[in-house]
């Protein structure tokens, strides 16, 4: 997001201000409305419009917090004013203030009252009882706003791509293979084969008992048990034809 044309324009608006050594809101008004001032909202980017918000408002505050002339401070001051009042945003973007800034307002309150110019307390206090700005702790200098965003962003990237990462990493069951459960067994592939067999053997003789044994039970049920032992026999026969095949050597 390149905000630098954004800046030059409040430049030359804030600069136009002080050299016409000018020091009252009607005359930053004038000023706004012959330069057609609220047309920079027109070139708004489409997303973050917080960021872009508040990077405005920190390029007019950082000429408020400056130790230039008081129309500088000034038009800072009522430029960051102008700019909350014309966004078109809904709900509108409040001012961020950090406590250094918050301390630089009421000096300019001060040094504007020694200039005679009582309108900036009565300014300022409404500002404040209308709640336009938000107070923070944190100190951000002109132009790191968006570096500041920049890095959140790409810390909640990372702390959403780190589980990702350890989701779709390859587990410790993906990395074993055939020989590496003989190794961890300490069989062969036929002691393996063998163990199968006879397993099946056991089930054979159990399931055969269980149909013969049991008078009591429905027709349905010693189909089932039936299909069952056929079921068992027919892996018993292809258990016993690996095993005469692999001492062939096919």
């Amino acid at each position: 997001m390149n905000l630098q044309p954004f800046r030059l324009d409040i430049d030359d608006l804030i600069n136009a201000f002080a050299e016409g050594k000018m020091t009252l809101l009607a005359d930053m008004k004038t000023l706004w409305f012959d330069k057609k001032f609220s047309c920079i909202f027109e070139a708004k980017p489409t997303t973050k419009s917080g960021l872009f918000m508040q990077s405005l408002y920190a390029h007019c505050l950082g000429y408020m917090a400056s130790a230039k002339s008081i129309s500088h401070r000034l038009g800072g001051l009522y430029c960051l004013y102008c700019l909350h009042e014309t966004q078109p945003f809904e709900p509108t973007f409040r001012i961020y203030l950090s406590p250094w800034q918050l301390k630089r307002l009421k000096e300019l309150v001060a040094d504007a009252k020694k200039e005679n110019i009582e309108l900036v307390y009565r300014f300022v206090n409404n500002m404040i009882y209308r709640n336009l700005f938000l107070y923070g702790a944190s100190e951000f200098n002109e132009g790191s706003i968006e570096e500041e965003a920049s890095e959140l962003i790409n810390v909640e990237d990372a702390c959403a791509q780190h589980p990702s990462k350890r989701l779709c990493a390859d587990t410790e069951f993906e990395c074993y293979n055939q020989e590496t459960i003989y190794q961890k067994t300490g069989l062969n592939e036929r002691q393996m084969l063998e163990n199968q067999s006879q397993n099946s053997n056991q089930n054979i003789e159990f399931n055969v008992t269980s149909v013969n044994g049991d008078d009591s039970d429905s027709e349905g049920c010693q189909d089932l048990m039936m299909v069952e032992v056929v079921v068992v026999v027919e892996f018993h026969l292809v258990m016993q034809t690996c095993l005469v095949l692999k001492d062939e050597g096919l």
